[in-house]
């Protein structure tokens, strides 16, 4: 049986279901590992948006027909395994808070493509059930985005400078 585009939509969406829970449980490591004040609040922020945007496409799932059987995401792996990695080879702290940050630019950018692409599918379909849901996820993340830029070169900054004298 040839897949169609709405059962290709809940495969997507299903996928990235998967993806935002593991993200979710990365957030939580990330967590554990920061010291910067500014960083905890805004990974604690976005770990709470998370758990709204797997609702909303715990929804959108259902919506197209339930869950369909989804593997481990390689993209929150692949992320997670650089994130461990680094964390491993004992790097100051301020090393880790800095790939901390723009780790979590490059999953919000990441995950804006990624909603978008879900939203067209849905207006490709004509599914308002559908693309509703995906645009407020894909808010959160565009506001995520936002957070990060303002932090990062502030960030980068006095961290450099810890760097410079430490070293």
């Amino acid at each position: 049986m040839a897949m169609d585009l709405r059962e290709y939509a809940r495969m997507r969406c299903a996928n990235m279901l998967q993806t935002e829970r593991e993200l979710g449980m990365l957030n939580g490591a990330m967590l554990a590992k920061v010291n910067n004040a500014q960083l905890h609040e805004i990974i604690g922020w976005h770990t709470q948006h998370l758990r709204e945007q797997v609702s909303l496409l715990q929804q959108v799932v259902d919506h197209l027909g339930g869950f369909v059987g989804s593997q481990e995401s390689t993209v929150a792996k692949g992320i997670a395994d650089s994130f461990f990695n680094f964390t491993e080879m004992g790097p100051p702290s301020e090393l880790i808070d800095l790939h901390t940050l723009q780790i979590t630019g490059m999953i919000a950018v990441a995950k804006i493509a990624l909603y978008r692409g879900l939203i067209d599918i849905g207006h490709l379909l004509g599914d308002r059930e559908m693309i509703e849901p995906l645009e407020r996820c894909q808010a959160d993340e565009e506001r995520m985005r936002q957070r990060v830029e303002e932090h990062l070169r502030p960030l980068e900054t006095e961290l450099s400078g810890k760097l410079r004298r430490a070293a």
